[in-house]
Protein backbone atom coordinates (compact mmCIF):
# COMPACT_ATOMS: atom_id res chain seq x y z
CA UNK A 1 0.00 0.00 0.00
CA UNK A 2 1.66 3.35 -0.67
CA UNK A 3 0.30 6.19 0.91
CA UNK A 4 -0.34 9.48 -0.73
CA UNK A 5 2.49 12.64 -0.70
CA UNK A 6 1.71 15.54 1.97
CA UNK A 7 3.72 18.66 2.78
CA UNK A 8 5.61 18.63 5.45
CA UNK A 9 4.55 21.51 7.64
CA UNK A 10 8.30 22.29 9.10
CA UNK A 11 10.07 21.94 5.78
CA UNK A 12 7.61 22.73 3.32
CA UNK A 13 8.84 20.27 1.39
CA UNK A 14 6.15 17.86 -0.45
CA UNK A 15 7.54 13.95 0.46
CA UNK A 16 6.03 10.33 0.24
CA UNK A 17 6.28 7.60 1.63
CA UNK A 18 6.18 3.94 -0.51
CA UNK A 19 5.36 0.63 0.87
CA UNK A 20 9.17 -0.06 2.52
CA UNK A 21 9.75 3.36 4.34
CA UNK A 22 11.22 5.17 1.69
CA UNK A 23 11.09 8.98 1.90
CA UNK A 24 10.59 9.25 -2.73
CA UNK A 25 10.08 13.10 -2.57
CA UNK A 26 13.79 13.40 -0.14
CA UNK A 27 16.90 13.71 -2.20
CA UNK A 28 20.63 11.66 -1.24
CA UNK A 29 21.99 14.33 -0.21
CA UNK A 30 19.16 15.06 2.49
CA UNK A 31 20.74 14.20 5.82
CA UNK A 32 17.71 12.18 8.07
CA UNK A 33 15.74 13.98 10.38
CA UNK A 34 14.66 13.22 13.63
CA UNK A 35 11.75 14.51 15.82
CA UNK A 36 12.33 15.87 18.92
CA UNK A 37 10.22 16.41 21.99
CA UNK A 38 11.66 18.75 24.62
CA UNK A 39 10.05 20.18 27.59
CA UNK A 40 9.48 24.09 27.73
CA UNK A 41 12.78 24.84 29.77
CA UNK A 42 14.80 22.75 28.42
CA UNK A 43 13.62 24.31 24.72
CA UNK A 44 14.15 27.61 26.45
CA UNK A 45 17.75 27.28 27.55
CA UNK A 46 18.94 25.61 24.24
CA UNK A 47 17.05 28.42 22.25
CA UNK A 48 19.03 30.70 24.49
CA UNK A 49 22.24 29.02 24.05
CA UNK A 50 21.46 29.39 20.32
CA UNK A 51 21.40 33.23 20.30
CA UNK A 52 24.61 33.14 22.82
CA UNK A 53 26.67 31.07 20.15
CA UNK A 54 25.47 32.95 17.19
CA UNK A 55 23.55 29.95 15.56
CA UNK A 56 20.19 27.97 15.11
CA UNK A 57 18.86 25.60 17.33
CA UNK A 58 19.46 23.03 15.58
CA UNK A 59 22.73 23.68 15.14
CA UNK A 60 23.47 24.28 19.30
CA UNK A 61 21.58 20.87 19.55
CA UNK A 62 24.13 19.22 17.42
CA UNK A 63 27.19 20.99 18.38
CA UNK A 64 26.09 19.27 22.08
CA UNK A 65 25.47 16.38 20.81
CA UNK A 66 28.65 15.88 18.94
CA UNK A 67 30.85 17.36 22.03
CA UNK A 68 28.91 14.81 23.98
CA UNK A 69 30.45 12.14 21.93
CA UNK A 70 34.21 13.21 21.80
CA UNK A 71 35.55 12.88 24.83
CA UNK A 72 38.42 10.57 25.15
CA UNK A 73 40.05 8.42 27.17
CA UNK A 74 42.91 11.33 27.05
CA UNK A 75 40.45 14.13 27.66
CA UNK A 76 39.09 12.20 30.89
CA UNK A 77 42.25 11.61 32.10
CA UNK A 78 43.80 15.31 31.87
CA UNK A 79 40.61 15.51 33.58
CA UNK A 80 40.91 14.07 36.29
CA UNK A 81 44.47 15.50 37.24
CA UNK A 82 43.08 18.96 36.62
CA UNK A 83 40.93 17.79 39.40
CA UNK A 84 43.25 16.17 41.25
CA UNK A 85 45.58 19.67 41.30
CA UNK A 86 42.80 21.84 42.10
CA UNK A 87 41.93 19.46 44.81
CA UNK A 88 45.64 19.57 46.30
CA UNK A 89 45.48 23.41 45.75
CA UNK A 90 42.31 23.39 47.64
CA UNK A 91 44.05 21.14 50.51
CA UNK A 92 47.33 23.04 51.26
CA UNK A 93 45.10 26.29 51.10
CA UNK A 94 42.81 24.87 54.04
CA UNK A 95 45.91 23.26 56.28
CA UNK A 96 45.06 20.18 55.34
CA UNK A 97 48.31 17.67 54.26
Amino acid sequence: MVLSRYLCPIAGTIFGQGRFGDKSGMSQSDPPSFHLRLTLPLQKQIKLAAVENERSMNAEILARLERSFSVDAADRAKAVKLLADALSILDKGSGKS
